[in-house]
């Protein structure tokens, strides 16, 4: 199958719409003048990029372009609000009171929680923690009354068990 078009005939097809200037006598066509291109009505559309130059004074120098200004630095992180850090050990040492050393640690939770709600206090709003602080608190306290009520408990039992002459069967077998 051929093409009755040999390639390159797309060009000449575009420039023979284009109006050809003819010599008088001669009946080919002139050096081809390119087609001016078309463009749409209204177009192009002016937009207001920079104030339109002004007539020249000779009275007064000319005004050099502004430069854009400077982007703006890096400030400082905000002094808002921060954690009060002793809010925050005595919550770590209330929750630590029920693995390591109950009456301890959450004896020191609670010194710590009463000097976190102190240091809220005075800051002014710039600390925060009263929500730690608290719950160290009601942490500690339960430690502390699960801790007391375990030790009555166990003295319960002992006693029960020294009433009951459990000990005596102990003490016969030579095992203490």
């Amino acid at each position: 199958m051929t093409n009755p078009t040999p390639m390159g005939n797309e060009a000449d097809e575009s420039t023979s719409a284009a109006p050809q200037a003819q010599s008088g006598a001669d009946s080919t066509p002139a050096a081809a003048t390119p087609a001016a291109p078309v463009t749409p009505p209204g177009w192009p559309v002016a937009y207001p990029m920079a104030p339109a130059p002004q007539a020249a004074n000779p009275a007064q120098p000319p005004v050099p372009p502004q430069q854009p200004a400077a982007p703006p630095a890096y400030a400082a992180a905000p002094l808002g609000t921060q954690t009060s850090s002793s809010a925050i050990v005595a919550l770590v040492l209330a929750i630590a009171s029920w693995a390591v050393c109950p009456f301890v640690f959450a004896i020191v939770a609670l010194v710590f929680a009463s000097k976190a709600d102190r240091e809220i206090q005075r800051s002014g709003g710039s600390l925060e923690g009263g929500g730690l602080s608290t719950a160290a608190k009601i942490v500690a306290w339960i430690n502390i009354g699960v801790t007391l009520a375990a030790v009555v408990v166990a003295i319960v039992i002992f006693i029960v068990i020294a009433i009951a002459g459990g000990l005596e069967q102990i003490t016969q077998s030579g095992q203490v």
